[in-house]
């Protein structure tokens, strides 16, 4: 982008007349049972004004800013173990991005963003079609729901509930909890049916509603000791857990880690064969202790930073080293432990030992180490490409695993 073109676009912004190229629609599948949620994707043109627009919203509302989930939960933990807060209310959301009124933004804009041009550029945004490939190149503007997927949605969506979480945070009779379009509340007293009520009043002038109450609803209620999961945590009074549904994907990630073993141990090509191994190892080590990478800590231990249940790790060690056993490497392979990982991080404390690895401070080294080792990249190879494209392959490729194992977090979202 040139001078001129940055300049042009300074001017459109100031002016609140930048318009958007109508959306790409990406399907992101859920289950068999619920349709897929329809993803917006900004053309590239459009992308540095929908971030621009994005910072000003968080400048001048900063609530608008999604909080961590890691944030949330702790909050929550203390709350449910210290407090004697016995029962819990679970509702969520029902369609939440896509039945969101616009109404409802443009008051919340009104309210908080002082700027003209920024509201009119955001309101202009949300009411910019989503197109199918192959479909006309100009739908009609949307009249409700906020795009998912642009930069602006989640901070849109933050802004549009602010006045509902500051209302049942200043309610001394609960404790209120929120994630995106998952909501805890915390009572002394079995208040589920009021407290459904409440909430979809409230949200009514929003244009959404919570699931109702049944057996197979996201929407549910019951004791503390009974538990509550949330954002992929089990919490009880006593412990803080797993959901069932994480421990197993994660044991499943780990299973492929070894079909895939045993796949390259059964390759005619020999290459591959030596390499099966060291893969193995590199793979299955990095999902048990995660990694640093970017200034910040991937990976499942880390992600359930909260978690007490001592025995739940001490279980998935016992399940690799059964998956080790079974598939007869327990003596090459030198396997890591979740215990160990779950307490070296729980110190805090820098690791010299280089247990968790830290990408960010790999040497050239290093990082031809791993691309041979474990990606078979050869020496003759490296050495033709240079230093630069030894780093930028490493950081390609690690960059592809991690990512991998960030999406076996992001369902418990």
């Amino acid at each position: 982008m040139n001078e001129a073109h940055i300049l042009s676009l300074r001017d459109k912004l100031r002016a609140g007349e930048w318009s958007f190229i109508a959306y790409r629609e990406r399907l992101a599948p859920k289950t068999h049972e619920v349709p897929p949620r329809q993803i917006s994707i900004a053309a590239a043109r459009d992308r540095v004004p929908m971030q621009v627009m994005n910072n000003a919203l968080i400048f001048g509302a900063e609530y608008a800013r999604r909080q961590s989930p890691h944030r949330v939960m702790r909050r929550l933990v203390e709350t449910a173990q210290h407090t004697g807060f016995d029962h819990v209310i679970r509702l969520d959301i029902k369609n939440f991005y896509p039945t969101v009124e616009h109404a409802a933004v443009e008051e919340e804009l009104d309210r908080h963003v002082g700027v003209n041009a920024v509201k009119n550029i955001i309101l202009r945004a949300l009411r910019t079609p989503t197109i199918a490939d192959h479909a006309p190149a100009h739908g009609e503007p949307r009249t409700r729901g906020i795009p998912q997927g642009l930069a602006i949605s989640n901070s849109v969506a933050e802004l549009v509930l602010h006045s509902f979480d500051v209302t049942w945070r200043d309610d001394d009779s609960v404790r209120y909890f929120r994630y995106a379009d998952d909501m805890v509340f915390l009572t002394r007293r079995d208040r589920h049916q009021q407290i459904y009520q409440e909430v979809r009043k409230h949200l009514a002038p929003i244009g959404i509603e919570p699931h109702p109450y049944t057996a197979s609803s996201k929407s549910q209620w019951g004791r503390l000791r009974d538990g509550l999961e949330f954002l992929g945590y089990r919490v009880t009074p006593a412990e803080v857990s797993v959901r069932s549904s994480g421990v197993h994907r994660l044991k499943r990630s780990i299973a492929l880690s070894f079909a895939r073993y045993t796949t390259e141990r059964a390759s005619p090509d020999m290459r591959v064969q030596l390499l099966a191994l060291a893969r193995l190892a590199w793979f299955l080590n990095l999902r048990i202790t995660g990694c640093i990478l970017d200034k910040e800590s991937r990976g499942w231990v880390q992600y359930y930073a909260l978690l007490t249940d001592i025995g739940l790790l001490k279980d998935l060690d016992y399940f690799v080293g059964a998956l080790a056993r079974v598939n007869g490497v327990t003596d090459w392979l030198e396997q890591k432990s979740f215990i160990r990982t779950y307490r070296k991080w729980a110190r805090r404390s820098v690791d010299t030992t280089g247990y968790i690895p830290n990408f960010d401070e790999y040497t050239d080294s290093d990082k031809r180490a791993v691309l041979e080792e474990v990606y078979g990249v050869t020496e003759q190879r490296m050495n033709a490409n240079g230093p630069v494209w030894v780093e930028r392959e490493f950081a390609r490729r690690t960059r592809l695993h991690v990512h991998s194992m960030e999406r076996d977090l992001t369902p418990n979202y």
